[in-house]
């Protein structure tokens, strides 16, 4: 199970398909002219995403 390092929590895989499917709802869809790697949602994405390949255990 991977690791959520701001609680310590282990999250399951599914834990992390339900991460992400709220996060993109979230997102605010501004297309490839005015998006930013900035962008907190988009950050999250990629954070959560990332739990995905370093799994411990």
């Amino acid at each position: 199970m991977a690791v959520w390092n701001y609680s310590s929590k282990e999250v399951s895989e599914e834990d992390l398909d339900k991460a992400l499917k709220a996060v993109r709802e979230a997102c605010f869809k501004c297309g490839k002219e005015m998006h930013s790697d900035d962008c907190s949602i988009h950050k999250l994405v990629v954070e959560i995403q990332s739990l995905r390949g370093s799994k411990e255990g």
